[in-house]
């Protein structure tokens, strides 16, 4: 048995546990445990990380243990790792299997990243569940696949329909899901994510979405609400930037 540092933190309730990349190893067969509500201590991913300077090398897992190239939430709540170790506020790089991206900090201890490229590769699909047919849009600019759906979904339609489509055969290697709609005069989303579930936030869905509004609808957002808390847009060198309040929930150990 091993002990293992960690530090918990959430973007928009969207929880990870951050572990130093040297430890890798000894975690990696152990996530789906230590992610487990109950059995371990909670979170929707696992970052591994190494720090440089002002350099990050993140390495990104999901709840069951799959590897995911990008994760924009984990991005955000870098910016948070660091100004918890060093009490310091400065733009950030970070390397993860899609490249590199940006983290820098903005004003009332908010933190943003640049996550999806600004492209225009958004397809109109349907797809067949239990007979019924759901329109939306597909696309994989942010790194991972997202399945975006324009509808308020009541609670019981979101537990049975998302996961069938996550896992649905048109995805060959699964899908994100988002439902998108308008309250109270404010964009809402409601995201199932592949490997995870349900999470109260998802930035690489909230930068689909922002490319859906931008090349299909030809309208510029500035904001998008999720159950966990809401996103500010920014377009900067070719990328969606997505600005949002990382908070620390808790530093211990793990021991496997």
């Amino acid at each position: 048995m091993i002990s293992i540092p960690y530090i918990k933190i959430h973007t928009n309730k969207n929880d990870f546990i951050f572990i130093p990349y040297s430890l890798m190893a000894f975690v990696k067969n152990y996530i789906p445990i230590i992610s487990q509500r109950h059995e371990g201590i909670h979170a929707d991913g696992i970052v591994f990380y190494e720090r440089d300077d002002k350099k990050f090398k993140l390495k990104y897992f999901n709840k069951d243990g799959s590897l995911s190239s990008i994760c924009g939430n984990s991005l955000i709540a870098t910016g948070g790792l660091y100004e918890f170790i060093k009490h310091e506020r400065e733009e950030l790089t970070a390397v993860i299997d899609e490249g590199e991206r940006v983290i820098k900090p903005f004003g009332d201890k908010k933190w943003g990243a640049l996550v999806s490229p600004l492209e225009d590769r958004i397809k109109k699909m349907q797809v067949v569940v239990e007979d019924r047919v759901y329109e939306g849009f597909y696309t994989d600019v942010p790194g991972n696949p997202h399945f975006i759906i324009e509808e308020k979904p009541e609670d019981a339609l979101f537990s049975f329909l998302a996961p069938k489509i996550a896992e649905h055969n048109s995805f060959s290697s699964g899908t994100n899901v988002e439902f998108v709609y308008m309250e109270n005069d404010k964009l809402h989303a409601r995201v199932y994510e592949r490997g995870v579930g349900e999470t109260l936030s998802c930035a690489t869905g909230a930068s689909a979405i922002y490319l859906l509004y931008k090349f299909v609808k030809l309208t510029t957002l500035s904001s998008i609400y999720f159950k966990g808390g809401n996103y500010a847009f920014f377009e900067e060198d070719g990328f969606v930037g997505l600005i949002a309040q990382p908070e620390v929930v808790s530093r211990g150990f793990i021991f496997v």
